[in-house]
């Protein structure tokens, strides 16, 4: 189908939904939270290695 085929060009995940029939929107839901969840637990870990880099390498000259 050409939604198929337009997911697999771009890399996307295809998820059938009807909100309607109610139909996959748990599925998409839990899906969307997970991705959420990763890229926060992952701007979070970034952002604890680049304090840890802050705070233990070498120190930039005073400014008087």
């Amino acid at each position: 189908e050409e939604a198929e085929r337009l997911g697999r060009a771009l890399g996307c995940k295809l998820l059938r939904t009807s909100v309607k029939e109610d139909v996959g929107v748990l599925s998409v839901f839990r899906h969307l939270a997970s991705r959420c969840l990763m890229e926060m637990r992952r701007c979070e870990d970034d952002f604890q290695d680049d304090l840890k880099l802050y705070s233990t390498g070498p120190r930039s000259p005073s400014v008087i």
